[in-house]
């Protein structure tokens, strides 16, 4: 099955990830342009779709589950993230975050972290222009390249 030239109007994801036989598994799905969608079951044999891989590769399961289902948009935050609630959190003397970045797209502006929001003093992690910027309110601070 070729894909090139599909433009991505789709987002999905399954829920949960694992499962065992007989378990039941939820599709999540929102779609940029809403209706109707053909819905398929398959297996992945392989999913990389670059010319130094094998190519992408699937192949078509017979299942019980609808031909079509309708789908709208629903509003998403795509990638890796997770999102704590801090709600009733107080801090006396110290706060401390470790974390590790290891950003996938350095050449897209994005944030790596972020505690609080736009309305209050957002601390925040982010990428700009290629470079780790660390911003406190209205305040940033970025880091130049090391000579």
């Amino acid at each position: 099955m070729s894909h090139s030239g599909w433009a991505k109007t789709i987002t999905g994801y399954c829920e949960p990830l694992s499962l065992r036989a007989g378990e039941t598994v939820k599709l999540k799905a929102s779609s940029h342009d809403p209706g109707p969608a053909v819905l398929d079951l398959v297996q992945i044999v392989c999913g990389d779709p670059t010319s130094a891989g094998p190519g992408f590769h699937e192949i078509e399961k017979p299942s019980a589950l609808p031909p079509t289902i309708k789908l709208s948009e629903h509003p998403l935050v795509s990638g890796s993230f997770a999102e704590i609630d801090l709600g009733g959190l107080a801090i006396k003397r110290r706060f401390k975050i470790d974390c590790y970045l290891q950003p996938t797209l350095p050449s897209c502006d994005q944030t790596a972290l972020s505690i609080g929001d736009v309305a209050s003093k957002e601390i925040a992690i982010q990428i700009r222009q290629g470079r780790f910027s660390f911003k406190y309110g209205g305040q940033r601070l970025t880091l130049l390249p090391s000579k």
